[in-house]
């Protein structure tokens, strides 16, 4: 059976989303300079790609509106694009002609059955995807479909429950009666658990405003 028919419908509801044209007109398509979430956020990524060897070919998934495109490519990478939203995809060529860097292809595919080549990419960078997953196995899936694409890395995000801001509302949903149905917070034991089971291991966690704001990355690698 195709992994992606397993998939809970608020999972897909949650990434169903970036397919709506209002959502995609308003996603960003570069980091912002002057915006310190993004500065810090833009840091955190770059620590993580040290780890993948420079001119290598990367798959940015899911590539958005093409914000991480200039990143990857200033730190050396050949990069291709994928998305499961169509819109997105759009967008993204709607812009390629007022940007100095490009992708080298561009694909809509699910990321739980991606259609690409085993090991056709050095290294997988996925942003934004994960904390959308309503349930850990369905991380698991994710993981294992990625790095099965990828001979290299992972590099991938997560809302971390461990940081301050999100205990806060953490506590707050409980005493209230309300669960969290998207952007779901995880710890970061929580990860590495999950990818042992994709049989992969953590080599490197690193938060955006460690302990205090909820987005993480990290690498991971087969053991």
């Amino acid at each position: 059976m195709n992994p992606s028919q397993s998939i809970t419908k608020q999972t897909l509801e949650n990434c169903d989303r970036f397919k709506e044209i209002r959502i995609v007109e308003n996603y960003p398509a570069d980091y912002r300079p002057d915006v310190a979430r993004d500065r810090r956020e833009l840091a955190a990524l770059r620590r993580c790609l040290r780890k993948i060897p420079r001119e290598g070919d990367v798959l940015d998934f899911p590539c958005g509106a093409g914000r991480l495109l200039r990143v990857l490519s200033e730190e050396g990478f050949h990069v291709t694009g994928a998305d499961a939203s169509a819109e997105m995809i759009k967008k993204v060529e709607n812009l390629s002609s007022l940007s100095t860097h490009q992708y080298r292809n561009l694909h809509q595919r699910d990321v739980f059955s991606s259609g690409f080549a085993d090991g056709e990419f050095d290294a997988v960078v996925s942003n934004r995807l994960f904390h959308h997953f309503n349930e850990g196995r369905e991380r698991v899936l994710a993981m294992i479909e990625l790095s099965r694409i990828a001979k290299g890395p992972l590099v991938l995000s997560f809302f971390n429950s461990r940081s301050l801001s999100l205990q806060f509302k953490i506590l707050k949903r409980r005493l209230s009666g309300r669960i969290f149905r998207d952007r779901l917070p995880v710890s970061l034991r929580q990860i590495k658990k999950e990818a042992e089971e994709a049989g992969l291991t953590v080599d490197y966690a690193t938060g955006v405003l460690p302990w205090l704001s909820p987005m993480w990355y990290v690498v991971l690698t087969r053991p």
